[in-house]
């Protein structure tokens, strides 16, 4: 029965949703000594106009809740083929770090995965994290207590999506990113 109505409710939101550059957020992974890994994330404040835009107010849902120790999302879409939402439900991912607040962070990230089983940002999300070696932007030590230790590293430059392409299966294909000194650094999948 749940397989027949998942079938039949297939076709409530079309295919993959590509984000342009200011749709996206990027975050710190992780600094060392060798560069940066970044990881992308679709802005919430996107998938909500997208997920808007396809609808009438009412005709998509959205719940929170608590599985164990981690937080859910359940997105939903209003289906007239069983005059019901179908949902769609998904964790936050461990690596989303967009913001500072712990509980909306977390609450956010298991949106934009829920949202991503019906394909919204989808592509983002499965793509791996991208590695910058530390000759293609400035990385800075940060001295230990003794001052002549080195503690850990900080990415010092400032940096941004300033373009992205995507495959015709909504992969992404190729970033270009942007310094707040205008330096530039282009990934490409391999």
């Amino acid at each position: 029965m749940e397989k027949e109505r998942m079938e039949r409710c297939a076709d409530l939101v079309p295919g993959t949703v590509e984000f342009a550059a200011e749709d996206v957020d990027l975050s710190v992974i992780k600094v060392d000594a060798t560069g940066v890994v970044l990881r992308l994330w679709p802005k919430i404040s996107a998938v909500l106009r997208y997920m808007n835009s396809l609808t009438n107010a009412g005709a998509w849902a959205c719940r929170h809740y608590m599985c164990g120790r981690a937080m859910y999302c359940a997105v939903g879409w209003y289906s007239p083929a069983v005059s019901d939402y179908v949902y769609r439900d998904a964790p936050c991912p461990a690596t989303y770090a967009v913001g500072t607040d712990a509980g909306t962070v977390e609450g956010n990230g298991a949106f934009l995965a829920a949202a991503a089983q019906w394909g919204i940002g989808a592509g983002l999300l499965r793509m791996q994290d991208l590695f910058l070696a530390a000759d293609k932007v400035q990385i800075n030590p940060k001295a230990g207590p003794d001052g002549k230790t080195i503690r850990s590293y900080v990415l010092a430059d400032r940096i941004r999506v300033e373009q992205i392409a995507y495959d015709d299966t909504g992969e992404v294909q190729a970033i270009q990113l942007i310094n707040d000194r205008g330096g530039k650094v282009l990934w490409q999948k391999h």
